[in-house]
């Protein structure tokens, strides 16, 4: 083989392996900085959220399935709006924050998605976290197997007497 196409070999060879190391550190700091950002945004959104659903916890509105609930009148309102928002090129057609919020012992009293209402989440971290005066968030898989499908909850406490957490996701 001739010398100028063994260096040639050379040549997409190195810069082949230093591009695999650059993008290797390149997403290996990325991931974390995006679930930052998206942590950042959920605490902010839990802390509305909380204070939001406050006076219907207080006035005992999200008891029994919260049906004359303000606070989840608007939340079902939000879940049912349509969508169609291209971002980055990926569209979104659904709005996709689950709503939850737990008495002080951390039983569920209202879920915007209606699977668990009355669940005892007290062992659930960002429940248990809130409910012990910390910041609350946890990360979960959807589907066990698949890394993909990993959903952040991020809990706030609601300010109220009696006390209580919102989550969302």
């Amino acid at each position: 083989m001739r010398l100028g196409i063994r260096l040639l070999f050379a040549f997409f060879l190195i810069n082949g392996i230093a591009a695999f190391f650059v993008l290797r550190v390149f997403t290996a700091e990325i991931k974390p900085s995006v679930r930052e950002v998206m942590e950042d945004m959920m605490v902010d959104t839990a802390n509305i959220l909380a204070e939001l659903a406050s006076d219907d916890l207080v006035a005992g509105r999200l008891e029994s399935g919260a049906v004359d609930s303000a606070f989840a009148r608007h939340v079902r309102i939000y879940a049912t709006r349509p969508i169609d928002a291209a971002i980055w090129g990926f569209s979104k057609q659904s709005l996709d924050y689950r709503i939850y919020v737990t008495d002080a012992r951390g039983r569920v009293l209202f879920d915007s998605e209606n699977r668990a209402v009355g669940a005892d989440y007290s062992q659930w971290r960002d429940v248990a976290r809130t409910l012990r005066g910390e910041y609350g968030a946890r990360s979960t898989r959807d589907i066990p197997d698949d890394d993909a499908s990993g959903v952040m909850h991020v809990a706030a406490p609601i300010y109220a007497p009696g006390g209580s957490a919102t989550a969302e996701r």
